[in-house]
This record gives C-alpha cells, structure tokens and sequence, in this order.
C-alpha cells in the first residue's frame, strides 16, 4: 500500500522489505522524500484526512472496515487506487465498499496478473475519488 501527500511519499507500508528498498532508490532518483515501515495492514493507522493519494496493489481482500479507514484517511478529492485478482473482492465489491466516491475507472477484466506467473485471471481494478 502507498500513501501519498502533497505529491511527496509519505509513507509505505509493505511486507516485502526488498520491495521497500526498490520504491525508496526510485523515489530517491525522481527527488522525493520517502519514509518506510513494516506493519500489517490492519495494524496501520491511516489517520485522518491526510491522504491525497492512497494505492493498494495486490495486496489481498479489501474488507469493509479496512476501506473505512482509508476512506477516512483521504483527503476530500484524494484518490484511492486498487487492484487485485477479482475473487478477493466479488462481483463489483470494490465498488460496493467505496460506494460514497466518484469512480474514475472501474474495471473486471480477464487479464495477466502481476504475480501468479502471470497467469491470465479476472482482475478487478478501480480508481475512485473521495467526496
């Protein structure tokens, strides 16, 4: 998951350390600040309204209590962004759980996943704006 703030990355929770490492070498190259943690998911606090950009990619099922709190997380017209093999989430469930925002993009389609080896998958992918 990415957050980001005033177009600087504030903070990354990741489960990867390496990963970690990758994303604050490119941040680094493109002159931005980045800070790093290792924490779960549902251990993380997203805080309030600090959030102009957040991005799950892959990251597993996206429960209603977790999408709360990024929602409460965002700032109004701060964007969350999230993709995932499509199971995790149902038919239309992305947009179920963040039914208040303005949706962007919205798409189910069968596709090569980012992991998996790629193996083609329903893939669910969603871009939406919070009120």
């Amino acid at each position: 998951m990415l957050c980001v703030s005033r177009l600087q990355i504030e903070k990354r929770v990741e489960l990867c350390v390496s990963a970690m490492a990758v994303a604050r070498q490119a941040a680094e190259r493109n002159g931005l600040t980045l800070r790093t943690f290792v924490a779960k998911l549902e251990a993380f606090d997203y805080g309030q309204s600090q959030w102009d950009l957040v991005l799950f990619s892959w990251m597993g099922p996206m429960p209603q209590p977790l999408a709360d709190r990024v929602q409460a997380s965002l700032k109004p017209g701060g964007v969350v962004v999230v993709e995932g093999m499509q199971s995790w989430f149902g038919d239309n469930g992305l947009l179920r759980v963040f039914a208040p925002f303005r949706v962007l993009h919205y798409e189910d389609v069968v596709a090569p996943s980012d992991f998996f080896n790629r193996t083609e998958m329903r893939v669910s992918r969603l871009c939406a704006e919070r009120p």
